[in-house]
């Protein structure tokens, strides 16, 4: 389980990196996917609420197509 989570950050990462590492949206903490193994933290370079959501979509679909249910849960406003 541990290889899946880590996978899933590192996803997240490359995900957002693709899309152009983009600040987009307004700055907040905390945001994470929550499973039931434990939180999987928003990469610490990222910013912008809307970047992060958007990049956390494919980790939802890897982490769906493994068998964990899973949630974005957007962090508070900064």
């Amino acid at each position: 389980m541990e290889n899946i989570l880590k996978e899933a950050l590192a996803i997240w990462t490359q995900e957002y990196v693709n899309q152009g590492s983009n600040d987009e949206g307004t700055c907040t903490l905390g945001d994470n996917i929550s499973t039931p193994y434990g939180k999987i933290r928003a990469p610490i370079q990222m910013q912008g609420n809307v970047a992060k959501w958007k990049t956390a979509q494919p980790v939802l679909q890897f982490l769906a197509a493994n068998g964990i249910k899973a949630e974005y849960n957007e962090g508070r406003m900064d």
